[in-house]
């Protein structure tokens, strides 16, 4: 069986396509946590629900058309089956997505290295961000996504799932289920920061802080005036 290695042999850093330039220098590397990436990305916990939900509902379904034991029964542990499997299906495609996936923080960009048949390499210079959003959550994992200048688009089939969910000014790369996201976090903060200032690019110099609490998000001063905190989805 041919191992799935072989596809990025030609790396001659893992997760990069060729060797880095001279002056810039990798500052972390990792994968999302591989059994979590598809439950997150999919929401499989909401595809058990649905399924349960129409579980107990064709109970009351068989009994209000007559049917009997044995056929209610039958139906309920199919409605039940078919969730679980569902969910394993895309527990399993997760796995796939994120053992074939690393992410790059160097001091000039984000590489996000990916594709289960179809290997490919993102490339997001830092001078083309417009702002990094990090999401931090109890667990310690983090979704981390960078908003584009204006001008600069990625096509969403080129980087999903590696994409801040349900944004609405358009794709935004991301680093999904990363462990150690507040760490990781602040590598990026701390790089992003340096290159902009050192192509004077840069209006606001105050330190960025990582949020710690479910469901915020806490933008990074990039080339942008001052952020301010705001809400976002899971």
């Amino acid at each position: 069986m041919r191992d799935h290695d072989d596809d990025f042999a030609f790396e001659p850093i893992p997760g990069l396509p060729d060797t880095p330039p001279e002056g810039e220098q990798v500052l972390w590397s990792g994968s999302p946590l591989k059994w979590r990436l598809g439950s997150h990305v999919f929401r499989t916990k909401w595809v058990l629900v649905l399924f349960a939900i129409l579980a107990v509902s064709s109970i009351f379904s068989g009994l209000n058309h007559g049917a009997g034991f044995t056929r209610i029964a039958v139906t309920f542990a199919t409605m039940l089956f078919l969730g679980g499997l569902i969910a394993v299906f895309f527990n399993v495609l997760g796995w796939l997505i994120a053992i074939n996936t690393i992410y790059t923080i160097t001091n000039k960009r984000l590489v996000i290295r990916h594709g289960v048949t179809l290997p490919m390499t993102i490339n997001v210079p830092f001078a083309k961000v417009a702002r990094a959003d990090a999401k931090v959550r109890r667990d310690g994992t983090a979704d981390i996504s960078l908003a584009l200048l204006d001008g600069n688009r990625l096509s969403i089939f080129a980087i999903w799932p590696h994409n801040r969910p349900w944004s609405w000014q358009g794709p935004q790369p991301a680093m999904r289920m990363v462990p150690d996201g507040a760490r990781v976090a602040d590598i990026l903060v701390n790089a992003l920061t340096r290159e902009l200032h050192a192509g004077s690019e840069i209006r606001h110099a105050a330190r960025p802080k990582v949020v710690r609490t479910r469901g915020q998000y806490m933008p990074v001063p990039a080339n942008q005036h001052e952020p301010a905190m705001h809400s976002a989805g899971a």
